[in-house]
C-alpha cells in the first residue's frame, strides 16, 4: 500500500480484549501498529530509517505490559528469513518490568536508523512491540539496489 508518496506501509491490527496483548483486564480497545520508510528503495550504503507507530483506535485504555525496559525492537531481514539487523542486539536494557497506557485515539511512534551496508534485494522491515505476553508487530517490504 503506498501513502504520501514514498511513505509504504503495512497495517496490522489487533482487537485487544480482556487480558489479552497486555490489555487492562476487562477493557476492550483495537491497537494498530504500523512500519513506515521514508523511500521504498534505498541505495546499498543508504541509511534506512524506521519509524513504529502504536495507535489505540479503540474507546477504552489500553494498557501494555512490557517484560524489560526494551519496550520496542526493530529488525530488518533478507528474501529467506535470515535476520541482517537487529535494532536491540548489543544494547543494555534493565530488566524492570514497565507499563504503558495508550487512551483513547493515542498514538506512540518509534524511530531507528540502520547504517550499514546491504546486498541488493527485497528486505523486510519490522517492528516489535514487546509484551510481557507475547508481541504486536507491523511490518514492510524495502528495496535495496
Amino acid at each position: 500500500m503506498q501513502l504520501r508518496g514514498s511513505f509504504k506501509v503495512l497495517l496490522v491490527s489487533f482487537l485487544v480484549s480482556g487480558i489479552g496483548a497486555g490489555s487492562t483486564p476487562g477493557s476492550e480497545g483495537s491497537v494498530h501498529v504500523t512500519v513506515t520508510t521514508e523511500q521504498d528503495t534505498y541505495e546499498r550504503y543508504e541509511p534506512i530509517r524506521l519509524t513504529l507507530s502504536v495507535e489505540n483506535r479503540g474507546d477504552e485504555v489500553v494498557t501494555l505490559h512490557h517484560p524489560t525496559a526494551q519496550r520496542y525492537d526493530f529488525l530488518l531481514e533478507d528474501e529467506d528469513g535470515t535476520v541482517r539487523w537487529r535494532w536491540g542486539d548489543g544494547r543494555s536494557f534493565s530488566r524492570e518490568a514497565r507499563t504503558e497506557r495508550l487512551e483513547p485515539g493515542e498514538r506512540v511512534e518509534w524511530r531507528a536508523t540502520f547504517e550499514g551496508v546491504l546486498e541488493p534485494g527485497t528486505y523486510v522491515a519490522q517492528g516489535l512491540v514487546l509484551l510481557a505476553d507475547g508481541r504486536l508487530e507491523g511490518r514492510t517490504e524495502v528495496q535495496v539496489r
